[in-house]
């Protein structure tokens, strides 16, 4: 069994190289800075399929959300955590192990987009509510991971939560991505621009 999860493991970390090599040639030089619409299409969880490498701790957001982030699923699924923007640990590590991410969720209790904190350490998630926004308003947030924390920063909020040390500069970006369990009820569309950069300790 042991031999199983090893092998699996050193399987997936060769294909994620192999991807990363392949996009990279393409899309390399300019994903530490980049404005596009995220669309995820109905019946799907992913914006993105080719994955994209940055190099840096730091990484600041801006978006809105459209009218499609309305949504009602009629379950306690309602309350998963969707997945906005982010970057893992390092390039060696699984996102499921340690990364940070802003999420995001649309509460129809008070009409208004949620924005959450989303981080592994060692495999424990973390989740926190940091702030809320109405269809059309602008988001803007950063995340840095340094001295041993994941720090997520806005215009309302500050949140610190322990992360790992960072193995090295490299890093898988993490896109907007639908769920939990259920999959986009309806075409969605996220407008967002990021920049990643390195900060010093």
């Amino acid at each position: 069994m042991r031999y199983n999860k090893k092998k699996k493991g050193v399987f997936y970390v060769k294909k994620m190289i192999i991807l990363a090599f392949i996009s990279s040639l393409v899309i390399l030089q300019a994903c530490n800075q980049k404005i596009k619409n995220y669309h995820i299409p109905k019946g799907a969880h992913k914006s993105e399929w080719l994955p994209a490498l940055v190099h840096g701790n730091s990484i600041s957001i801006k978006c809105q959300f459209s009218e499609g982030a309305r949504y009602l699923l009629h379950n306690e699924n309602q309350w998963d955590t969707n997945k906005l923007f982010g970057f893992s640990n390092s390039l060696w590590q699984n996102h499921h192990k340690n990364s940070a991410r802003f999420g995001w969720r649309w509460n129809p209790t008070i009409a208004q987009v949620e924005i959450i904190g989303y981080t592994y350490f060692n495999k424990s998630r973390k989740i926190q509510v940091l702030d809320s926004l109405s269809i059309g308003e602008r988001f803007e947030g950063r995340i840095t991971h340094r001295k041993g924390k994941y720090q997520f920063e806005g215009k309302n909020f500050k949140w610190e939560t322990p992360a790992p040390a960072a193995v090295s500069g490299w890093r898988w970006l993490l896109f907007p991505y639908f769920g939990g369990d259920e999959k986009a009820p309806h075409s969605m569309e996220i407008k967002l621009e990021y920049e990643v950069t390195d900060l010093r300790e």
